[in-house]
């Protein structure tokens, strides 16, 4: 979930990848205290939040910190917001970059995809294939390159879905 409902600007979206990245960081240093193991950190989200979660195994990067932050073992993500390069991808609509009013340079710099390496948490995403937001394609592609690399990453896809079917409000069969 953005910052602020409906505002993609860049300054946003690092915003809130850095928040995602502070939380994590957060858990880590208070994992004794709150009776968590920190070897069995997992991360999930939908839509955007798929996307912060696609990205929290990068998260000393996203702070530029040296601060021990533990690694992510497991990602859950639907219909996430990943691979925004490819030709069906969020970036290959320039109405998409206005509407989000950002440029496709900050939009990549955001992107999972071109960091991905045999180190990428095992993964399981649950993706439409009629999603019309992040079609199947991009997703299909994300998970063939992750996999290329030796990362563990499953994609489960649900025919005829749409972007968000996993929702209560959207799908009571889904959910």
């Amino acid at each position: 979930h953005t910052r602020l409902q409906g505002d993609w600007s860049s300054d946003v979206c690092s915003s809130d990848l850095r928040d995602a990245a502070a939380a994590l960081a957060w858990v880590g240093k208070n994992a004794s205290k709150l009776g968590v193991d920190v070897t069995k950190i997992h991360a999930g989200g939908g839509s955007a939040g798929g996307h912060l979660a696609s990205m929290t195994p990068f998260a000393t990067e996203l702070l530029a910190t040296e601060q021990s932050i533990h690694a992510i073992q497991k990602l859950v993500l639907f219909n996430p917001a990943v691979n925004f390069a490819h030709a069906e991808g969020l970036g290959s609509n320039p109405e998409m970059l206005q509407n989000l009013g950002m440029s496709l340079e900050a939009f990549l710099a955001i992107d999972p995809y071109p960091r991905l390496s045999a180190d990428y948490p095992e993964t399981l995403i649950f993706h439409g294939t009629a999603d019309k937001i992040v079609p199947v394609g991009a997703i299909t592609a994300f998970t063939k390159q992750a996999r290329g690399l030796g990362a563990d990453v499953t994609l489960v896809e649900f025919e005829g879905r749409d972007h968000g079917f996993f929702n209560l409000r959207v799908s009571q069969t889904d959910f």
